[in-house]
């Protein structure tokens, strides 16, 4: 690897070397020869490092539309319950109060919850 390395850094020294020498027309040159080496050299190690894709054909459901029927002028089922209790009067929901509380009696203590 470092063999590798130092070969390159021998073939820049001497190119640049060359380039010092040269007059401005070909040191333009020099340089696009280097830019576009290492724009190949820099796309190959892309495609190097990118991982691999693979295309998998998938079959997805259509989405379809379901019709549902609402029914517009059907009454609902609560609002008779609520008719019932707005028809009865403020005494007559007391009285009803009063019998539900009068039939409930106290139960009687066990014996072993007596007072001793």
């Amino acid at each position: 690897m470092s063999n590798i390395l130092t070969g390159i850094q021998q073939a820049l020294g001497a190119i640049r070397i060359e380039t010092e020498k040269a007059d401005w027309q070909l040191r333009l040159e020099i340089l696009q020869l280097i830019l576009s080496t290492s724009e190949s050299v820099v796309a190959g190690a892309r495609k190097q490092a990118a991982p691999q894709v693979k295309q998998v054909k998938q079959t997805v459901p259509v989405p379809r539309t379901k019709w549902v029927k609402r029914y517009v002028d059907m009454p609902k089922a609560d609002s008779g319950r609520k008719k019932k209790q707005a028809s009865m009067d403020d005494d007559a929901r007391l009285g009803q109060q009063q019998q539900q509380l009068a039939a409930m009696k106290p139960q009687a203590v066990l014996p072993n919850q007596r007072a001793v």
